[in-house]
């Protein structure tokens, strides 16, 4: 057995032979104590013997990491992570270990230019790259030595891996991005549903007349969800209005399934005069699609919840 107080992560290697734990000084917020996101080791225990193999240092009065956002390869051999620096973001610093390796010194790190941009890191399922946010570009390293091998301008760190690990896709709301790994070249880039609408807050001001106004906020209403396939060679999306299947190499429309309803504009007259007063969009078609059938189907589920279709798919 095992005794930590206060663990705030930890991971098993897929293996079974190695824990990873952390755990964070106890603080209190308005009297309620919590155990700090803020690590500064990392230990390594052996799950044969129950005993400590080695430490991570990941802290100090320099630098933190945030434990939330810790994230070991896909074969669980590697750990890499965001160095924070305390006094400026361009000090941030991303670091990388074996797991396996004897010894807690890092076997590299590395500064982004300009910075690190977000804490958060994106593998590829192969374990081969590591992707990081340099505060406006997305960045690719070769986990094994470091080295740099493309950048995508105006994109985070992806949000999927498709076709074989060749195609990197960003899901940027109103828009998909594919690229191609590791050249880094533009694939293709899809509009996709997005709608957002402006709702009251139920606050009100004046305005320099003396008129009383309800302030208002935008909020999304409905967007697009990306869905891949468990071989990652096709991806679904679909919102509340429409469902559609994609090659993840070309980002071709293979199929519309659902086809959303055609948008019609009302208009009223204001002084005599023609003003679009707002857009129909029409009611919701689907709830949810999803494969199944180990991605030999597709099955949708209406906006009612009342009813179900199945797909074939030929691909």
């Amino acid at each position: 057995s095992i005794t930590v107080r206060n663990i705030t992560w930890r991971y098993l290697t897929p293996d079974g032979e190695k824990l990873l734990i952390t755990s964070g000084p106890t603080r209190e917020v308005l009297g309620i104590p919590y155990a700090s996101e803020k690590a500064s080791t990392i230990d390594v225990w052996n799950t044969r013997t129950g005993k400590p193999e080695k430490r991570l240092t990941v802290g100090d009065e320099t630098f933190f990491t945030r434990t939330r956002k810790l994230m070991v390869s896909p074969d669980g051999r590697t750990l890499a992570l965001v160095l924070k620096s305390r006094k400026s973001d361009a000090d941030d610093r991303m670091l990388v270990w074996n797991i396996y390796e004897a010894g807690g010194v890092p076997k590299y790190a590395l500064k982004a230019n300009p910075k690190i941009g977000d804490s958060e890191l994106g593998y590829s399922p192969d374990g081969r790259l590591v992707a990081l946010d340099s505060g406006k570009n997305a960045q690719f390293y070769e986990i094994s030595t470091g080295a740099k091998k493309f950048e995508v301008a105006d994109m985070d760190v992806p949000d999927y891996w498709l076709a074989d690990n060749r195609v990197a896709l960003f899901d940027k709301f109103d828009k998909i991005r594919g690229v191609e790994i590791p050249s880094g070249k533009l694939l293709y880039e899809k509009e996709v549903y997005f709608r957002t609408e402006e709702h009251g807050k139920g606050t009100y001001t004046k305005d320099s007349a003396g008129y009383t106004k309800e302030e208002t906020e935008t909020v999304v209403v409905d967007y697009t969800r990306i869905i891949p396939r468990h071989d990652n060679k096709f991806f679904i999306t679909y919102s509340n209005q429409s469902v559609k299947v994609h090659d993840a190499l070309t980002g071709e429309t293979l199929r519309a399934l659902v086809v959303p309803p055609p948008v019609i504009e009302k208009k009223i007259k204001v002084l005599g005069l023609f003003s679009i007063k707002s857009k129909n969009i029409g009611e919701n078609l689907v709830t949810r699609a999803e494969w199944t059938n180990g991605g030999r189907t597709i099955l949708v589920l209406d906006a009612k919840k009342k009813a179900i279709s199945l797909w074939q798919t030929n691909f």
